[in-house]
């Protein structure tokens, strides 16, 4: 028995005399040692121990322990009985008896299964209260097998397989369970602390598992006031590569009073290298002990070891390096998850009963899972910012407040989400849907709110393993997407009241492991060059891949997703975009960006098509963009991939006066020899005024199919690149059929067509086009079959649209027609045009078989008065004279201004008036027969080539109005032909030289009956072609035939030869000069 005294335990030295006496620097007590009175001090390198036979009740009226000093307790192994008592309390007769235990820096005590209760504790720096590796070996509750790690207060990590973590067990609230190890380690003790006064650790106090792979213990805390700097521990142990981390332990402190308390209270799982195989953390709860607000609060801290998936492996499943809360009621008033922590409910713990949490806190890498048939009622606060990743599983429920505001961090929805109604998206917070999740009293797949506030990096968007073309229901009050803001899906539904982008905000859809919805969209891969996928028109020919994507999908009312690109090799094609619709009956306000726009190839593959935006609003207003633009395609230097085609867009509003923003459905762009995608389609109805417009532009971007380039066939567009097709598909929202508009542009190089299905030709319909606007560079086609009526209220229009107008197909045009800078290429009708004017380098170009409606006479046209102004020219050389008769224009008037120009190689004018101002040209000049052209047979218009020039070194030149010039040494020349007073037959071409050089063809033959006047101040002519280089010969002259009443003007009539050529280099060598041809004039007046 130790006297009511302070008692000092310390070595001492022997004496110098006595220097091979041996001092004990170590007490153990067998028996019963008394202290109750005593202040014991441990001093330096002494240990005191209390051996497992010893009392378990130990009462002090003050312990020390010094630097290096020890006291040890010793209990019975794996025993959770088993524990000692030490009681360090003050002695109301001696105010020296403070009753204070104290560690000193370098001291330390020691045991397995120790309650301690004390006046005040004190573990100084660098001192330790330890019970480390005090609890279960391989035996314990939580012990795992095959290198899985060890848990209790959460599951240890797992190995390569997943498996083999031991099992949770223990008490959240008051922990006295012991951590569970392994055959080569023990799991960290139990230790049971009372503090009447105050508890001041700037040390360690842990319970820590032992390595490797054990779980750590448990540590309760009652204490009046606790502070300090220090750490309280009950960590699992770490572990190698290939065994797990343990799980950590459970931590609970009661307190009265942690104002200045800034150590760290730590739960943390055994790491390993591979974070993978980690441990999860175990648990952290505080309590205020007073009889007021209690303050309940579970940390779940990992220590910045994000070890766990994110998602458990299996439903109502305790999955490894989780922490999970047992089977009792729970509410917190707080829950804090930081360091990568991550916590699930035990599966036992199901719906009536519920996690409660009056606020989640956290730093954004925790998370929580809301497992099936489990609820997380998290209802106190309005705007809480939370940063704790929530992942509510297939059955789970998250309840939040009715206002909420979400910061970095996720809350992923599989199951229900309740309770909030106006959320916010803040900044580095995602919002992650499924199409099984829900709000309460929607269908799966549906969400809705009030208000929803989507902004500064926040995101919602869908969970990437959803079936990616589920479809996504909103219905929202007021949808609100700020700078920096993005909501995106696959296919997504929004019905609002108001929509505001707010300029830098993106509203769109896009594909995540999309199929197609089309297969014939798919761009071609399988080659180098890989072509781009259709949807509002064909891909654009990759370097290689001549079969494109195909149009397909709904003009008037789209809802088709774009389609992927096609793929080389390990470069995949672009993404198709995704199809978005939205109903608002309120403002759409666009200030930022709406698209659905398909994604670019990579290398060698092809672009991804635009997907699809169909809008129905009251009032649409903004200056922000609206884009289903198709993906570049794979800009590889030597084998691009082709661009992708344009998805299609339409919008229904009440209101459109104020959107000054831009709307977007351009075709990927191809690079080096690939092609750039077709346009999408843009179909706006002005649900007031009932008008409908078609748009269609693809941005005057690189590398489009020229507009001269025509179809090969409508039944076949699998080869046609960078075509928009308009596809019946039934009527609009109104009732509308497909082929009325009020308004069609076409624009930016795009290509516009219309064919009654895909894949086949196109049959007998009308289109009627109130109005059609161009900027020079579109193409509209009109197929076989097909009668295009345009401005047919109108009775002039201004054409600044180029047109192909394909054999059978008609094209209506008012009375007036003025062709302003754009190409018409004629193989079908023109009906009901009479006043015809081409300027501004716009062209007419005929096609053989084509015409105008009236007389219905192939190659043949008719108007009152045509005109062919400054550089504009009509165009009748499309075709060889060999196989053609030739193009008739029949006219009141046909006037050729001055830079205006008519060609080609046999013309027949029956007009009343023709008039060719200076500096306009009719022309057939060099338009007769070419060299290649056969001899002697008789084509379409008479003998062939009869007139032809000889070969040799100096050719001789083509015969027909007299004899060709001889070349040297040449014996032979063309010789004349044809007849004096009627010449209708056309020039032959000069000969060809051995040393060089092609003859030059023949003028043509223009014959013109003229019943009034012939003004010609510019040129007729029918001259022959000058020798295409060498010293080749030259053409001979055409023929010119004119009937007319009045001739007058001061211009020129010509069938000149062409001449020869010459080598100045060489002495006497020259081709011969092509003969002139014929012109005969009959008229009465020469004026």
């Amino acid at each position: 028995r130790l006297p009511n005294a302070t008692i000092e335990w310390r070595p001492t030295y022997a004496p110098p005399t006595f220097p091979s006496i041996t001092i004990p620097t170590t007490l153990r007590i067998y028996g019963t040692a008394d202290t109750s009175r005593a202040h014991l001090i441990i001093g330096k390198s002494g240990t005191w121990a209390w051996d497992v036979v010893s009392p378990r009740n130990i009462t002090m009226t003050g312990l020390t322990i010094q630097e290096s000093g020890s006291m040890v307790f010793y209990t019975t192994q794996y025993s959770e009985s088993d524990y000692f008592t030490l009681s360090v309390l003050l002695d109301p007769g001696v105010p020296s008896r403070t009753g204070n235990l104290s560690i000193e820096g370098g001291g330390s005590m020691t045991a397995t299964n120790l309650r301690i209760v004390a006046q005040s504790l004190g573990v100084q720096r660098n001192g330790v209260l330890s019970v480390n590796a005090g609890g279960f070996t391989s035996n314990g509750p939580g012990s795992s097998i095959s290198n899985g790690g060890a848990s209790y207060g959460g599951v240890g990590g797992y190995n390569s397989n997943y498996l083999h973590a031991g099992a949770i067990y223990g008490n959240v609230y008051l922990p006295d369970r012991f951590g569970s190890g392994t055959s080569a380690a023990s799991g960290g003790g139990m230790l049971y602390i009372t503090v009447l006064d105050n508890l001041r650790v700037d040390g360690v106090i842990s319970a820590n598992g032992q390595p490797p792979s054990t779980s750590g213990g448990s540590i309760q805390v009652w204490t009046n006031s606790m502070d300090g700097f220090g750490t309280i521990s009950v960590n699992g142990g770490a572990a190698a590569s290939p065994a797990s981390g343990g799980a950590g332990g459970r931590l609970a402190v009661y307190y009265l009073d942690i104002a200045y308390w800034r150590g760290q209270l730590n739960s943390f799982g055994g790491t390993v290298a591979s974070s993978t195989l980690s441990g999860s953390c175990g648990t952290v709860y505080l309590q205020y002990s007073g009889t007021s607000y209690q303050n309940r609060t579970l940390v779940i801290n990992n220590g910045g070891v994000a070890n766990v998936r994110a998602e458990p492996l299996c439903s109502n499943c305790t999955d490894p390096g989780r922490a999970w809360l047992p089977d009792v009621p729970q509410y917190f008033d707080e829950i804090h998850i930081l360091g990568g922590g991550s916590v699930g409910m035990n599966p036992s713990v199901v719906r009536p009963r519920a996690l409660n949490a009056g606020k989640l806190i956290g730093d954004g890498t925790g998370s929580i899972i809301i497992d099936n048939n489990q609820l997380l009622l998290f209802q106190i606060g309005l705007f809480t910012a939370t940063g704790i990743n929530a992942y509510i599983e297939q059955g789970g429920r998250l309840h939040l407040p009715t206002q909420y505001t979400c910061n970095n961090n996720l809350i992923l929805v599989r199951g229900e989400l309740s309770g909030v109604l106006d959320l916010t998206i803040d900044s580095g917070c995602q919002l992650q849907l499924s199409a099984q999740g829900y709000t309460t009293g929607q269908a799966p797949g549906s969400y809705y709110f009030s208000n929803l506030i989507v902004q500064n990096t926040g995101q919602i968007l869908q969970i990437q393993e959803t079936a990616p073309m589920a479809l996504f229901n909103f219905y929202i009050g007021n949808l609100v997407v700020r700078g920096g803001g993005q909501m995106y899906f696959v296919l997504m539904n929004i019905q609002a009241t108001n929509i505001t982008v707010e300029d830098g905000g993106q509203l769109y859809v896009t594909t995540i492991n999309a199929v197609c919805s089309n297969p014939s969209g798919q761009g071609t891969g399988s080659v180098i060059g890989a072509s781009g996928a259709g949807h509002g028109g064909t891909g654009g020919r990759g370097a290689t891949a001549t079969i494109v994507g195909q149009a397909f999908g709904n003009t008037l009312y789209p809802t088709s997703t774009g389609c992927t690109g096609g793929t080389y090799s390990g470069y995949a094609g672009g993404k198709g975009g995704g199809a978005l619709q939205l109903n608002v009956t309120g403002i759409l306000q666009i200030d930022g960006t709406v698209h659905a726009n398909g994604q670019a190839g990579t290398v060698n593959s092809g672009g991804g098509s635009g997907g699809s935006v169909l809008m129905i609003v009251n009032q649409l207003t903004g200056y922000g963009s609206i884009q289903a633009n198709g993906g570049t395609g794979g800009a590889d230097a030597t084998k691009p991939g082709g661009g992708g085609s344009g998805g299609r867009i339409a919008i229904y509003s009440i209101l459109n006066q104020t959107f000054l923003g831009t709307v977007q459905a351009y075709g990927g762009v191809g690079t080096g020899v690939s092609r750039t995608g077709a346009a999408g389609t843009i179909y706006q109805y002005d649900i007031t005024a009932a008008t409908r417009t078609l748009i269609v532009d693809n941005g005057n971007q690189a590398n489009q199919v020229p507009s001269a380039t025509g179809i090969q066939t409508y039944a076949d567009f699998s080869t046609e690149s960078g075509r928009t097709i308009v596809v019946p598909t039934g009527t609009d929202l109104y009732g509308n059929a497909n082929y009325t508009f009020n308004y069609v542009y076409v624009l930016g190089g795009a290509h516009l067509a219309f064919v009654s299905s895909p894949g086949s030709p196109s049959s007998n319909y009308t289109m009627f086009f109130w109005r059609v606007y161009g900027d020079h560079s579109g193409t509209l086609h009109i197929g076989a079959g097909q009668t295009a009526v345009m401005s047919a209220d109108q009775s002039s229009t201004l054409i600044t649209y180029n047109v192909q107008l394909y054999p059978a197909g008609i094209l209506v045009l008012p009375p007036t027609s003025d062709v302003y800078g754009a190409q018409l290429w004629i193989g079908g009708r023109l009906a009901q045009v009479s006043n015809m004017s081409v300027h501004h380098g716009g062209a007419l170009w005929c096609y053989p078989g084509g015409g105008t409606l009236i007389p219905n006479i192939a190659d043949t046209y008719q108007f009152d008065v045509i005109r062919i102004q400054d550089t504009a020219t009509w165009h009748m050389d499309l075709y060889s004279p060999v196989n053609q008769t030739g193009t008739t224009v029949i006219t009141n008037s046909t006037i050729v201004e001055g830079g205006g120009l008519i060609v080609g190689p046999v013309m027949t004018f029956l007009v009343k008036n023709l008039t060719i101002d200076a500096g306009g040209a009719v022309s057939a000049t060099g338009l007769g027969y070419k060299y290649t052209d056969p001899i002697s047979q008789t084509g379409a218009n008479g003998p062939v080539n009869i007139g032809r020039g000889f070969d040799g070194p100096g050719a001789t030149g083509g015969g027909h109005g007299g004899s060709g010039g001889h070349g040297p040494g040449s014996n032979y020349t063309g010789f004349p032909y044809s007849d004096l007073y009627f010449p209708a037959l056309l020039g032959s071409a000069g000969g060809s030289s051995t040393l060089g050089g092609f003859g030059g063809a023949g003028g043509g033959s223009i014959w013109l009956n003229i019943t009034d006047t012939l003004f010609v101040d510019g040129t007729l002519s029918a001259n022959g072609q000058a020798a295409q280089g060498g010293i080749a010969a030259g053409g001979s002259g055409g023929s010119i035939w004119l009937h007319v009443n009045t001739i007058k003007g001061h211009g020129t009539i010509t069938a000149n030869g062409g001449a020869g050529g010459v080598n100045l280099n060489l002495v006497n060598t020259a081709g011969g000069g092509g003969a002139g041809g014929r012109i005969a004039l009959y008229f009465y007046n020469n004026m």
